[in-house]
């Protein structure tokens, strides 16, 4: 399920979390939210619009706010109409109003939600506020991508630590990689002697996916910044019951290194997998 807000990088996320779903075998649907809070905005004096070219501000109204969502509501469904006609097959979209943890809690249980980027960086740490609040109801969330591609490109980056599950998280990169034809970077982080090698994880999933192993310490979050930016990813991995799902400064640095979507997966989806149920992301 994708959750669409105000802003500009709703497109993005709509056709990144659209191919993944396909990937995945998911079902897949979409909400525009128009929250509440936003539109409580407009009853404060300091809620102001300034436009270009020197003219003097004027006040947003419950008015503006309406005319500003359905605008971007539009654009979205747009964007799934194109979805829609290259899949020939509808795809379900609708426009809710109220709190985004209080609509998604009455929906149905979902294996993933897809949230958007904010257009600004700045904005990150509300973005991880909604994903922990959002994790108590699926069992992986999607943060989408800062910019709209025509098909995943490059490889799928998964994130290791000490203590989590490799092989469900590199069982999910394997699955997005050998669909979309690209090479695994596994990011290890912490003592290289508690994680796979190379050869262990060729020897588990077959050398028909090229591996490439980066290992870094746990303090190194420069290192981990540099790597994941320079291999221009088309997606990364990591664990949400790890530090990059417990910790806000660390999973703020691993937002703002790569421009790719970052797909967070819970516990819940490790315990299926090992359940023999079907595969949730």
């Amino acid at each position: 399920m994708v959750s669409l807000f105000a802003t500009a990088r709703n497109k993005a996320t709509i056709f990144s979390s659209a191919e993944i779903a396909t990937i995945m075998d998911f079902d897949f649907s979409a909400i525009f939210i128009e929250e509440e809070q936003v539109f409580d905005l407009a009853e404060y004096p300091f809620a102001v619009v300034q436009r270009m070219g020197g003219s003097p501000p004027t006040s947003i109204t419950p008015q503006d706010m309406q005319v500003a969502f359905r605008r971007e509501s539009n654009a979205c469904q747009q964007s799934l109409s194109e979805l829609a006609l290259a899949a020939k097959e509808p795809l379900p979209f609708s426009v809710r109003r109220g709190s985004v943890l209080g609509i998604l809690t009455a929906e149905p249980q979902v294996s993933c939600i897809a949230l958007p980027r904010p257009s600004a960086p700045g904005a990150y740490r509300a973005l991880l506020d909604q994903v922990r609040s959002v994790q108590t109801l699926t069992q992986s969330v999607l943060i989408g991508p800062t910019e709209h591609r025509k098909g995943l490109a490059g490889p799928v980056i998964v994130v290791l630590e000490e203590g989590i599950n490799h092989e469900i998280l590199v069982a999910h990169a394997a699955k997005v990689a050998q669909n979309i034809n690209v090479p695994i970077l596994a990011i290890t982080i912490g003592n290289s002697n508690n994680m796979p090698t190379l050869q262990s994880l060729r020897s588990y999933f077959g050398d028909d996916l090229v591996f490439d192993i980066t290992n870094i310490r746990q303090s190194d979050r420069e290192l981990l910044k540099r790597s994941v930016a320079a291999a221009d990813a088309s997606l990364v991995i990591a664990s949400s019951s790890g530090q990059f799902g417990k910790n806000s400064e660390k999973a703020l640095q691993l937002l703002l290194a790569t421009k790719s979507a970052l797909l967070m997966i819970g516990d819940e989806s490790i315990k299926s997998e090992e359940d023999g149920r079907p595969d949730p992301v």
